[in-house]
């Protein structure tokens, strides 16, 4: 159902890519890393069994890499969160 709603909401916002709530996890890891949580922190938020599987999610990539790639994929945030806001 989640995704339904959210293949709509890419719709009135012209964003142009196949999203799913997949990208949600992502996401906040990405706010959380970027405002200097703590990995403990977004281990409990993320809902992790065990805080090295928040470890292995978290390496390899870092927040200015991410950032680039979620802007790519949908576009500058602000502009888009503004329009959702602007219609719901």
């Amino acid at each position: 159902m989640a995704n339904k709603y959210l293949k709509v909401l890419a719709k009135r916002t012209n964003i142009d890519k196949h999203i799913t709530f997949h990208l949600a996890p992502h996401s906040f890891a990405l706010f959380a890393i970027r405002n200097e949580w703590e990995v403990f922190d977004i281990y409990k938020a993320l809902g992790h069994r065990n805080l090295k599987d928040t470890e292995t999610y978290l390496r390899g990539f870092s927040a200015e890499d991410l950032d680039d790639k979620v802007k790519q994929l949908l576009g500058d945030p602000d502009v888009r969160i503004a329009y959702i806001l602007s219609i719901a």
